[in-house]
């Protein structure tokens, strides 16, 4: 199937080499590193401001600013899921839907012989499938 060759697994209990964008962090998860650096990448304040452009959906910003950080001696740890969704009665999946896509999304620009081929240089989509939505 053509389609499987683009789908990047997400496992946020991995293990991770990543560190903050100054070099002088890491993250004991990819979770962890997935969330800080998006933070980073959303920061205007970076050479040719932020590369990203979201949505106004007030629940998606709700749910990427509300983890919390701790530092730990293996680095940055937020906040975890079920702590978040507690504090805000509701889950997270909207940003955390978001995140995920978006880490992959390197990966695949690094690929872009992938990406831009017999389909005449259309970027392929990338689908997040959470399943059923729970209400």
């Amino acid at each position: 199937n053509l389609e499987s060759k683009f789908v990047v697994a997400y496992k946020g209990a991995e293990a991770t080499n990543l560190r903050t964008h100054d070099k002088q962090m890491g993250f004991p998860n990819l979770r962890s590193a997935a969330i800080w650096k998006f933070r980073e990448a959303l920061d205007p304040s970076q050479p040719g401001g932020s590369p990203i452009a979201l949505p106004d959906s007030p629940p998606m910003v709700a749910d990427l600013t509300a983890p919390t950080y701790e530092v730990t001696p293996r680095g940055y740890k937020v906040e975890d899921k079920e702590s978040v969704c507690k504090r805000l009665g509701r889950s997270t999946d909207e940003g955390d839907a978001v995140v995920m896509a978006w880490v992959s999304g390197a990966k695949r620009a690094s690929h872009h012989r992938e990406w831009t081929s017999e389909d005449g240089g259309r970027r392929k989509s990338i689908i997040v499938d959470m399943g059923p939505r729970r209400r």
